[in-house]
């Protein structure tokens, strides 16, 4: 995956907040960080140096789930620098395009791992009222399961993954569409199914507003991270994460799409 490791900065303290979340994100993907991650801290660098370890201790991050960081002092942004607030986002961009790049589109098998259904059913189990689920990604494991109790929208990249979810024949009606490039584009519903494993996933699934988020291989993750993405922490089953979109970040990603255009 492409990603700069270079040229990112942030204010001490006004940026505290931004920086803890930052490094939770880049503790739960660091697989996906090559390198080492310089950030210029424009302000009190050895305050930051002092407070900052025992602020990722408090989110349970130890130093062996980092990649490699090291803080500079600096009076000024770096030449074409960026604010570390786009860290996420950014990255989760990369991770995106990490995917369509080595997606299997002509695939003649699909993913097998049940865990994201098994993520759908666990939070149809705490919310039994949802009227709809969207599962996000190519596989299919389990996926009767969900019908079986509600109806399924299939996000996925795959063209074989969607026409194999449309010819399935369940209690409830399986819908699917193409994995869309920006998460105001993804469809409604109750409950989103993801792969915590992929920062696009979370990026996508943030725009669905008010969701309930069933994260699959949620393990890495943490409240500081999910908050990056503009997600609330709700609970924990085993590796199933169990989030909130907020509708502030929901209409945030309204906007910027508006923008975009």
């Amino acid at each position: 995956m492409s990603f700069r490791m270079t040229g990112w900065w942030a204010r001490w303290p006004e940026d505290r907040e931004t920086l803890v979340q930052t490094l939770a994100v880049a503790a739960a993907f660091r697989e996906g960080f090559t390198g080492r991650l310089d950030i210029a801290i424009l302000g009190d660098i050895a305050g930051a140096g002092a407070d900052l370890p025992s602020a990722l201790r408090e989110t349970g991050i130890v130093d062996a789930e980092l990649p490699e960081v090291v803080l500079g002092g600096a009076d000024d942004p770096p030449p074409h620098g960026q604010h570390i607030d786009a860290f996420a986002e950014l990255f989760a961009l990369a991770d995106e395009s990490r995917l369509r790049s080595a997606a299997p589109v002509f695939s003649v098998g699909l993913p097998a791992d049940g865990a994201v259904a098994n993520a759908a059913c666990v939070a149809l189990s705490a919310n039994p009222d949802s009227a709809h689920v969207i599962m996000l990604g190519d596989g299919l494991d389990g996926i009767s399961e969900v019908g079986a109790r509600v109806p399924v929208s299939v996000v996925a990249l795959s063209p074989l993954a969607r026409r194999v979810a449309c010819a399935l024949t369940l209690p409830h009606p399986v819908h699917a569409i193409s994995r869309p490039p920006h998460p105001v584009r993804m469809p409604r519903g109750e409950i989103v199914a993801l792969d915590g494993r992929r920062a696009g996933d979370l990026r996508l699934a943030a725009g669905v507003q008010g969701a309930l988020l069933a994260i699959a291989h949620g393990a890495r993750l943490t409240p500081e991270c999910l908050a990056a993405y503009g997600v609330s922490w709700v609970a924990r089953h085993d590796e199933v994460v169990l989030a909130r979109v907020s509708a502030m970040h929901a209409e945030l990603a309204v906007a910027s799409n508006h923008q975009m255009v």
